[in-house]
């Protein structure tokens, strides 16, 4: 189920938020790019018909956000 998938990757997601919080904007860029992946992840799973495929873009987009956090 989508919805799984989304709570899985918000749940994955979630430390960063707490790890970057050193300042106000450093928070609220944190979670403001935490809603664009998770709408992006929304977008891209229900795009594919296949789980399989589903969960590899979804694990794709995951990395790629975190390594955007890192920079």
């Amino acid at each position: 189920d989508n919805q799984d998938m989304l709570v899985l990757l918000m749940l994955l997601a979630a430390p960063l938020v707490t790890s970057a919080s050193g300042d106000g904007k450093t928070l609220i860029g944190a979670i403001v790019r935490l809603a664009v992946f998770l709408y992006a992840a929304e977008y891209v799973i229900t795009r594919i018909e296949r789980p399989v495929v589903g969960t590899a873009m979804a694990s794709l987009a995951f990395a790629s956000y975190l390594l955007v956090s890192a920079i």
